[in-house]
């Protein structure tokens, strides 16, 4: 809407500069013709590598011998995302030593540098932004002798350069979550699918013994083996509910007395059966009680969550479970010896619908570290991970013993 706005009024200013001399004239009318240029090049919708090629060859054809441009990779970093120059033959242009260094610095101080008077290999370097977010930059060679409006040119090539890019990202942020979500109702499904699928073979085997009337041995094994599918299908349904709770900000801890020892105790009771199956030796130490005031429940889906993790990344090798306690605070270690997980993944893991690796991906909904975050801030804590690729994995979870701080008030580190 703003670049048709723009073009009527340029079309406006040519009407009513009929009389105006020919130079002005042709400058309004070469203005028009570079809007109308950069209307067509960004009114597709393109991903963000495309969009800084489509950037780096209007810039070499209309303004410019060399073009680089980055884009924002994080906080105020920029990496090289597209080099070219208006001779295509030479290939990429050859970066000036000082421009990383430039780059840098104009990230820092959103400030447009220009080049200085008479100095042919310094650029000119236009930050491109969205509303306060810095989402690259251009660095631009002008073509020797430039243009009259070269920088007029210039200017209006980073701004619609920079609303390509936002698009660009907004789109591929709304595309990620959609697999996200997609991920995460097949994780569901699946889950569903496999504990039904088992309950329903033990329901049959169980009506057949009835309508035969054959007494047979394993009709409590057939049982309890219904009985932990049902289990599963509750957890799974806790968790679910959970995490609408958390998200919503409906939910405030219960704050009671609780035994820290004596609930993790309970926990892995009830994980015996499948600590068992995975033949997983877990070494637990205490101090004896450590009694705080805290959510039971969310202290036992803390650690059951925590343990889970292991378990399922750890692939049956030992885990290490230390519970220690001051006057003021309780910390829990859960230690795993599997795949660990790498430096950049350490905050990702705890977002919702994440998960650590493509581990047994069909049967992890991604929510078991996000909902030990939040449940975590909820009491008042923190919680840390200390990991490598290949090292194992240790998070560290610390509590008030007498919480103070209201949801969502803990870090993440």
């Amino acid at each position: 809407m703003a670049t048709r706005k723009r073009i009527l009024a340029l079309q406006r200013t040519t009407m009513a500069e009929a009389s105006a001399p020919v130079d002005a004239v042709s400058e309004l009318q070469a203005k028009l013709a570079f809007v109308e240029t950069l209307t067509a090049a960004f009114n597709r919708l393109r991903d963000e590598e495309s969009t800084a090629e489509i950037i780096g060859w209007l810039a070499t054809r209309e303004l410019a011998e060399s073009c680089w441009v980055f884009t924002s990779a994080g906080k105020s970093e920029l990496r090289l995302a597209f080099a070219s120059q208006s001779d295509v033959g030479k290939g990429q242009p050859e970066m000036p030593p000082r421009l990383p260094r430039q780059v840098a610095r104009l990230g820092r101080t959103l400030r447009k540098e220009v080049r200085k008077a008479g100095d042919e290999t310094s650029c000119l370097l236009l930050p491109m932004q969205v509303e306060d977010e810095l989402v690259g930059v251009i660095a631009l060679v002008l073509r020797q002798p430039a243009v009259a409006f070269a920088d007029w040119m210039a200017e209006n090539l980073a701004k619609q350069a920079a609303h390509a890019l936002g698009r660009a990202r907004a789109h591929a942020g709304i595309s990620r979550a959609v697999r996200i979500r997609d991920d995460a109702f097949a994780a569901a499904a699946h889950e569903l699918g496999n504990s039904l699928a088992a309950m329903g073979l033990q329901v049959h085997a169980i009506l057949q013994a009835a309508l035969t009337h054959t007494e047979d041995f394993r009709f409590l094994s057939r049982l309890y083996a219904m009985e932990r599918q049902v289990t599963r299908l509750i957890g799974l349904n806790h968790h679910m509910l959970t995490s609408s709770r958390l998200t919503t900000g409906a939910f405030e801890p219960k704050l009671e007395p609780v035994d820290a020892t004596e609930t993790i105790h309970e926990v892995l009771s009830r994980e015996a059966d499948q600590l068992a199956w995975r033949r997983c030796k877990v070494d637990f130490t205490s101090p004896g009680p450590v009694v705080g005031r805290w959510d039971k429940a969310l202290l036992d889906q803390i650690f059951s969550n925590l343990l889970s993790n292991a378990l399922k990344y750890g692939h049956g090798k030992p885990i290490s479970i230390v519970l220690s306690a001051t006057p003021g605070r309780a910390r829990l270690r859960v230690r795993d010896q599997g795949i660990g997980i790498a430096a950049d993944d350490h905050a990702r893991i705890f977002e919702k619908f994440e998960r650590a690796a493509a581990v047994e991906k069909g049967s992890s909904l991604g929510l078991g570290l996000w909902l030990v975050r939040e449940m975590v801030r909820a009491l008042g804590g923190t919680i840390r991970l200390q990991s490598t690729i290949g090292a194992g994995s240790t998070f560290e979870v610390e509590l008030p013993r007498s919480p103070t701080a209201r949801p969502g008030e803990g870090k993440t580190t």
